[in-house]
């Protein structure tokens, strides 16, 4: 079961607009994860919100604009999950 918990990770992009089509979630270790709406906060910082995670493990998150890049090319996020008590 899942539990309806999101994390937002923020990445910091230069003169760029990025729009949800432009952020890949890869997850890398079965953990459910599923890239929410990309939000801009102002500044090139923009979050990236994480939900419907069932299990620990590692995401990764990359650009996919022509023309930009992300330093470092892509950010591993560690994922920890405790299950509901029964």
């Amino acid at each position: 079961m899942a539990l309806k918990t999101t994390e937002t990770v923020t990445v910091t992009v230069s003169d760029a607009v990025l729009l949800d089509e432009d952020v890949v979630l890869r997850d890398i270790d079965t953990t459910g994860a599923v890239k929410g709406t990309v939000t801009h906060r102002g500044g090139g910082v923009y979050g990236i919100p994480i939900f419907n995670v069932h299990a620990a493990g590692r995401v990764e998150i990359c650009l996919d604009k022509p023309g930009y890049t992300m330093t470092p090319p892509s950010r591993m996020v560690n994922i920890n999950f405790v299950p509901p008590l029964p």
